[in-house]
């Protein structure tokens, strides 16, 4: 699920939750910056976001084919 984490010191983060213990949760940020660990002390807010990480449009930019190969990967993912 993609959640939106606000920090005390004004930081956003918006990103895949990808783990979350008593003392910190783990986003998903991007491919390039990979996780991010954020510390539960250090949240402000920490909303599910209604907003997805594909972008719009994106279901009728790539062949069909390849968006049931990748929702595949996604899926295999959880």
């Amino acid at each position: 699920e993609t959640y939106t984490v606000a920090t005390a010191s004004g930081e956003i983060h918006f990103g895949l939750l990808s783990h979350q213990t008593a003392d910190a949760v783990l986003l998903r940020v991007s491919a390039a910056k990979g996780k991010i660990r954020i510390p539960r002390a250090a949240i402000a807010a920490m909303t599910p976001s209604r907003t997805s990480l594909m972008p719009a449009g994106f279901d009728r930019a790539i062949p069909l084919d390849d968006l049931r190969d990748m929702v595949a990967y996604l899926q295999s993912l959880k």
